[in-house]
């Protein structure tokens, strides 16, 4: 079964790489902020990183 995700936004690479620790608390805030409280995920697109969160599973 797939996993749900919700895109939070895009990053440069380089800017991933610089600052990691403050982006993830970025986006860390932006998933709480929107009632998300699954794990952060990238996917590198090019010279870019996408930013998503894992939606929780509602079922049991």
């Amino acid at each position: 079964m797939s996993e749900l995700v919700r895109r939070l936004g895009i990053e440069k690479n380089l800017d991933l790489v610089k600052d990691f620790d403050m982006i993830v608390d970025k986006y860390r805030k932006i998933a709480d902020a929107t009632g998300y409280k699954g794990e952060l995920r990238f996917k590198k697109e090019g010279g870019f990183v996408v930013v998503f969160v894992v939606l929780n599973d509602t079922e049991g």
